[in-house]
């Protein structure tokens, strides 16, 4: 009954084991790129695969479509639509916070998508040269696209996934960038203009970046919050260390009061940032994803906070500094005291004329900042768009099933080692 219950009452959960995903969350990513398109082609371009003249005509007509909406897009400014050639959508991605591998599973369908689509791209070129009889001139120009590379980087352990390489360790170590890079730079090219241009790419090497991943939900609001906006911070120092100029980013981030100013902070990296909820997401939960594209390479980002732990030592050690350095002033200064009562007075003055001023500026600093918060980060609208569709599938709403026929499904892939294994080893007395 508990299985069956929980098909009945998650749509999405049910349907990601008919499907053959790891999680549901799968169609979060799914429902991303169908309404914003940043990691494959709409479906009209998929859909023509026969090689006849209708077929043609359409795939034409399409084309013809999404370059008048790229070029409306472009004079108003916005990166949210399809792009006109195929050649702009990735190849190379990397998926932090990977585990269980429902968004790797994702990346590999679209990619590999992508990549048939290059492909047919390549030849249609290759016959045009041959027919033209000038394959001796651009035949140098030609590269056949790569197939597709996709890197699963996880701190627990991860279930090997067919087509996608896994990395265990920790997206905040330098270690673990430079082993995402040598994937890519290990990955084969044929012709030697492709050499070249890994070669030209091996310090940013990865089209897309995504992230799904999310602390341990404590109950507390703030703390969640927090925590979850620097797992973002890492994961955007991470993308800047591995993405290509002109690069995406998909991150999970939980709706606060914070959320405008980390717009901001990502809005110097990336030419455009996006707000986005997919309907797989329920509506009680505070989670959404941003959507960021157009990587502009900058200087290295500052370091995430330092534990709580770390800032109270430190605080320990500059009141500590800040003592030792008082003691000595006060017995300098006693001892080299005035005698006359009149220059005692001038000099309490004047230091309680510096207290003041010292507390006039700290005041001043402070109402720079409020004016600044107030204009720059909450006024800061920043787009938001929803994206699925509610009427064909509700994650709010239960689903009748029928009983006779229908039968639960395990899980396609439980957790390999999971955080209460010991505590289920302990209960069982192993």
């Amino acid at each position: 009954m508990g299985r069956i219950s929980r098909d009945r009452r998650d749509i999405y959960y049910r349907r990601a084991k008919e499907e053959g995903f790891r999680a549901r969350s799968a169609y979060k990513l799914l429902q991303l790129d169908d309404e914003l398109h940043f990691l494959s082609p709409p479906n009209c371009c998929f859909s023509s695969s026969s090689e006849s003249s209708s077929s043609e005509d359409e795939a034409a007509a399409a084309q013809q479509q999404q370059q008048q909406q790229q070029q409306q897009q472009q004079q108003q400014g916005r990166f949210w639509g399809p792009s006109a050639s195929v050649w702009d959508y990735p190849h190379r991605a990397v998926d932090l916070c990977a585990a269980p591998g429902s968004w790797s599973q994702v990346l590999r369908r679209r990619l590999w998508r992508n990549y048939q689509l290059k492909v047919r791209e390549f030849n249609k070129l290759q016959q045009q040269q041959q027919q033209q009889q000038q394959q001796q001139q651009q035949q140098q120009q030609l590269v056949r696209p790569e197939p597709p590379l996709i890197v699963a980087v996880d701190l627990q352990e991860m279930s090997p996934l067919e087509g996608v390489v896994c990395i265990k360790g920790d997206i905040t170590h330098a270690a673990t960038r430079a082993a995402v890079l040598s994937c890519f730079q290990q990955q084969s090219t044929a012709a030697a203009a492709a050499a070249a241009a890994a070669a030209a790419c091996e310090q940013q090497a990865a089209d897309l970046v995504v992230c799904d991943g999310a602390p341990d939900v404590t109950g507390m609001r703030e703390l969640d919050e927090c925590m979850q906006q620097q797992l973002l911070l890492a994961a955007a120092a991470t993308a800047a260390a591995l993405l290509r100029p002109g690069g995406a980013l998909v991150a999970k981030v939980f709706r606060a009061e914070l959320g405008p100013l980390l717009c901001m902070q990502l809005g110097a990296l990336f030419a455009a940032v996006c707000c986005s909820k997919p309907a797989a997401s329920r509506s009680s939960s505070s989670e959404a994803f941003l959507v960021c594209r157009g990587f502009r390479p900058t200087p290295p980002l500052p370091r995430p906070l330092p534990a709580p732990q770390q800032q109270q030592q430190q605080q320990q050690q500059q009141q500590q500094q800040q003592q030792r350095g008082v003691e000595p002033r006060e017995r300098g200064a006693d001892e080299a005291a005035p005698q006359h009562p009149q220059q005692q007075q001038q000099l309490h003055q004047q230091q309680h004329q510096q207290q003041q001023q010292q507390q006039q500026q700290q005041q001043q600093q402070q109402q720079q900042v409020a004016e600044l918060w107030a204009e720059a980060v909450v006024g800061q609208l920043v787009p938001f768009v929803s994206c699925g569709d509610t009427r064909e599938m509700d994650a709010d709403r239960n689903y009748l099933l029928p009983r006779c026929t229908y039968t639960p499904r395990p899980p396609l892939q439980p957790p390999t080692h999971p955080a209460y294994e010991v505590a289920l080893r302990r209960k069982r007395g192993i």
